[in-house]
């Protein structure tokens, strides 16, 4: 197999992106995340 990586740039100014990823960056500062039960339960 080969493997390539391609940089795309994330976001690129798309408001609603833009809006999410700070939300999923507040999430993530704050603590305030949710655990994917079915996921825990299921692989660990």
């Amino acid at each position: 197999h080969q493997v390539r990586f391609h940089w795309v740039k994330g976001h690129a100014g798309n408001p609603l992106n833009e809006r999410v990823d700070a939300m999923a960056v507040a999430a993530y500062q704050t603590g305030d995340l949710l655990t994917d039960a079915w996921y825990e339960a299921h692989v660990g």
